[in-house]
Order: structure tokens, then C-alpha cells, then sequence
């Protein structure tokens, strides 16, 4: 098989478990056998994914690749610090939601590019979070309403003080635990709005979040325990319009002036990224719109002498997923009749479970193996995983028609809940996807 590292600009994996010798690192893939124990992380020195899609994908190879321009990462990192509120630098928190994408080469960039903390779902996460340099307890926030005992006294070892409730039976978990580590204990809880709103693409709130009334109720028993108290919000997962955001944060504000103020304010995430070809979502306008709205409600939101007031906007998919190009091979294609059967080598138990469990549509596109031009006729394939269950399906795409066995489909969106969502061993499929980090100095 080729050996990239002769040909290519590639370094060493920088995770444990790489193997090198002699002649340089031998990426597991190129080698013919798996050889990384934990992420199989690579580094290429070129500034532009063409150049890596060149070197990587012309190998004789069909692995599952993701290819994260760290370059574009980091500016998305200056986006939100330069155009959400701004002008409040001290009470602003820009958290990242970890479960959108935990591999530790992006958790270690966003660290290093300054982010205010992380958005933990449980105590992995957490861990994982404290792990990084310069993280700290105070920069972790658990923010999944949905915990058992066990996991709040963990974390309140891990002296994580912030705790995200949507019910009487969460409120009552968390002061319990507080209680059992002893009156000493600060916690913060802070109680989850519902928020619905139907032209998200995912609307959370049918399963988290309460109404104003429980939200008061919640906010009593806290204030009655002496706790810190905050307000959170979700307006929905790639939520196209900001305006949504503007009512909400209009509505937490009422909500706090009406119990005399509070500690933080969390807005949630769900902003837009470019999804389908037709996406033209302008994030800077879209922080700005969502800091003239929390500029005006300032006034009546925060408790009176409060030290450290909060505003927190916690960006899962919009910080990670155009950063990242997930490349997957063509295995197989077919004919039943005027049906075209296409088999890759990913699926819906895999990076595309979205596709079933939120009818996702993906924006493919496609990279020749061998180089040869697209043909700008398309014709309906029917894409499906490469598992033995009937169900891996992802559906009906318009392609190239002379798209062939060994060329890889594109998703240039795939940073976000893709491989993060990939479950484990079903048909003994599911080995590690290859990263790529590239345009390493931009």
C-alpha cells in the first residue's frame, strides 16, 4: 500500500498510542492495520483542504476521515468573542457545548483560544473538561437538567458549583446533595425555561424546560435554601431566526425582575450554521441582534450587589461544524432496476444518525478518486450505510451520474453531532474515524 508520509507533508499523531519508526509515522490507515489506541489524530501542514483531499483521499484506501481546519476554528472563536456583547467583556461567558464534538484536539484549541468554559451533559464530560489546561471548576457548567443523585455528588467533588434544573425533583436533588456536603456548599441553580419554537430544526423544548409558573415556584425554593439563582433558556437547534432569541431573553428578563433579580442569565445555543446549499445565515448579524436584546433588559435583570453577574451563550454546533469536512467512501453502487443503490462506508448507526432520529438532509458533494471532472448531468441515488441492517438508509440524493466506487461524498458541515453521536460495535463497523488537523498556522 502507499505510504503517504513519503509523499505527503504529514507529521505525527500527536495522541498516545501513535507508533513511529524509522522512516517516520505510517498513518494505521495507509499501513493496512490499526495501530492507534486512542484518537487517530494527524497533522498536515498544508493551508488548504484541497491539497489535503489530494494527498489523503488518492490513497488506496476507503477509511472514514474527518478533516478539521483549526485555522477556522479559532476565528470562529473570534467571532462570537467580537460580536456577542461586546462591550461587556466581564459579565459575558462564551461556553462551548462539549457534547457537539469532545474530540481533544478541539476541546484543547478552544481552551487555548480563550473560551469562558464548557456546557458538561455528565460527569465524562466534566472530567474531560477539567482536564484541559487552564480549565478550572469554576468553568464548568452542568448544565443537563436531567441527573441522578449520584452524578450531583460527583460533581460537587469536582466542586462544580453550577446545576441546570427544570423541576421540583431536580431542585431537590441538588440542594440535597449540597446539604450532604454540608451547609458550607455554594450551588447555583439555575432553572430552565421552555422555549418552543417550530422553525428550529430541533425543538428542545418538548422535552426540556418548564413554564413560567414552575419556573417561579423553582426559583422559590432556591431563594428559600439561600442558593444563587439563574435563568436558561433554549430557543432550539439551528434556529433560524434570531428574533426568537429576542422574545426569550425579553422573558427571562421579566421573569427576574419579578423574583428581585439573579445571578446569570443562560441564552442557550441553536444558532444557524450553513446546512443546506441554500443556507445563508450571517452569524455576526445574528450576535448582534441577540446583544441589542440583552442590552435591554440589563436593567431589571441582576440581583442588587450582585458580585459576579452572568450572561452565558453556550455555541455547540455553531462553533465546530464548518470547521470540520467529513470525507466517506463509495464501497458499492448498483442498479435494481431504475433504482441506483449506493453503499458508503458510514451510515446511520455511525455519523448519520440524524438522518432517522431528525430526518437530516446533508449537503454532499462529491471528490473523485482518480481525478477525472464531474458530470454537471445528476441522477437520484439511493444512499445507504454499509451495515447488514435493511434500516441503514439515509435516503435519495441527486448526484453526479458518473459517480463511481472508490470516490468519497463530502459533508463540509460534519464538525457537529456526527461523530459524536457514533455508537459503538454494531457489526463491528464502527472503528475510528481518521482526523486530519490542517492550516495550522492561519
Amino acid at each position: 500500500m502507499t505510504d503517504l508520509h513519503k509523499q505527503s507533508p504529514i507529521l505525527s499523531s500527536d495522541e498516545e498510542g501513535a507508533q513511529n519508526d524509522s522512516d517516520g509515522y505510517r498513518p494505521a490507515a495507509i499501513s493496512g492495520h490499526r495501530e492507534l489506541k486512542l484518537e487517530n489524530h494527524l497533522v498536515h501542514h498544508a493551508n488548504d483542504l484541497r491539497t489535503v483531499l489530494n494527498d489523503v483521499l488518492r490513497s488506496d484506501t476507503m477509511e472514514i476521515y474527518y478533516f478539521l481546519n483549526e485555522g477556522a476554528l479559532r476565528r470562529q472563536v473570534g467571532i462570537f468573542r467580537e460580536n456577542f456583547i461586546p462591550d461587556m467583556a466581564n459579565e459575558r461567558r462564551i461556553i462551548y457545548a462539549m457534547k457537539a464534538n469532545s474530540r481533544k484536539r478541539i476541546m484543547e484549541i478552544l481552551a487555548s483560544e480563550g473560551i469562558d468554559g464548557f456546557d458538561c451533559a455528565s460527569i465524562n464530560e466534566i472530567d474531560s473538561a477539567l482536564a484541559l489546561p487552564g480549565i478550572k471548576p469554576e468553568n464548568v457548567y452542568f448544565n443537563n437538567p436531567i441527573r441522578k443523585p449520584q452524578s450531583i455528588t460527583e460533581a460537587l467533588a469536582r466542586e462544580i458549583r453550577y446545576f441546570t434544573v427544570q423541576s421540583r425533583s431536580g431542585v431537590r436533588k441538588v440542594l440535597r446533595g449540597a446539604q450532604n456536603f454540608g451547609s458550607s456548599v455554594p450551588v447555583e441553580l439555575v432553572v430552565r425555561l421552555e422555549t418552543q419554537n417550530p422553525e428550529a430544526a430541533i425543538n428542545l423544548s418538548e422535552k426540556f424546560g418548564c413554564s413560567q409558573e414552575t419556573a417561579m415556584e423553582l426559583l422559590r425554593m432556591g431563594e428559600k435554601e439561600g442558593t444563587e439563582l439563574g435563568l436558561s433558556m433554549h430557543t432550539g437547534s439551528q434556529n433560524p431566526d434570531p428574533r426568537t432569541f429576542s422574545d426569550g431573553i425579553n422573558l427571562l428578563g421579566e421573569i427576574a425582575r419579578q423574583i428581585g433579580g439573579v445571578s446569570s442569565l443562560n441564552l442557550g445555543g441553536g444558532l444557524p450554521v450553513k446546512q443546506a446549499a441554500a443556507d445563508h445565515f450571517d452569524l455576526k448579524s445574528y450576535l448582534r441582534h441577540i446583544s441589542r436584546s440583552v442590552n435591554d433588559i440589563i436593567p431589571r435583570t441582576f440581583k442588587p450587589g450582585i458580585i459576579r453577574p452572568r450572561i452565558i451563550l453556550e455555541p455547540g454546533r455553531a462553533l465546530v461544524a464548518e470547521a470540520v469536512t467529513l470525507a466517506v467512501p463509495v464501497i458499492e453502487m448498483d442498479r435494481r432496476g431504475n433504482r441506483r443503490r449506493v453503499a458508503i462506508g458510514d451510515g446511520i448507526f455511525t455519523s448519520f444518525s440524524d438522518a432517522v432520529i431528525h430526518k437530516w438532509r446533508y449537503n454532499f458533494k462529491v471528490f473523485t478518486k482518480d481525478g477525472r471532472k464531474l458530470s454537471s448531468h445528476k441522477s437520484n441515488f439511493i444512499l445507504f450505510g454499509e451495515t447488514c441492517d435493511s434500516g441503514d438508509k439515509l435516503g435519495e440524493y441527486d448526484l453526479p451520474d458518473n459517480l463511481e466506487e472508490g470516490d468519497y461524498l463530502l459533508v463540509e458541515n460534519g464538525g457537529a453531532y456526527m461523530d459524536a453521536q457514533r455508537s459503538a460495535g454494531f457489526c463491528g463497523l464502527s472503528d475510528e474515524p481518521i482526523y486530519f488537523s490542517y492550516n495550522i498556522a492561519a
